[in-house]
């Protein structure tokens, strides 16, 4: 049985969820960015925090706001982990 994931995800919060042979999981992972100087860092650390998340998925859907829904695709994208994301 393949584990589907998806992920609605903003600036603010990512809300992952996974279904496993009729088994439900919702995860959510919270961003604190604070000052200008260290809002890429935390962004970055932000999008991996999500993509760790997503560990053992064979498939990944990604919903929310496009500028953040981009980013975090080619992220996954430059992590290797692109093929998760089915095309549309």
């Amino acid at each position: 049985m393949k584990t589907k994931m998806g992920v609605w995800i903003d600036r603010d919060k990512a809300v992952i969820t996974s279904i496993y042979d009729k088994n439900e999981n919702v995860q959510f992972v919270q961003s604190k960015p604070s000052s200008r100087e260290i809002y890429s860092d935390q962004l970055n650390n932000y999008y991996d925090s999500v993509i760790a998340k997503l560990h053992g998925a064979e498939m990944v859907h990604i919903f929310g706001p496009s500028e953040t829904k981009g980013e975090l695709i080619r992220r996954m994208q430059s992590s290797g982990l692109g093929g998760l994301i089915p095309a549309i």
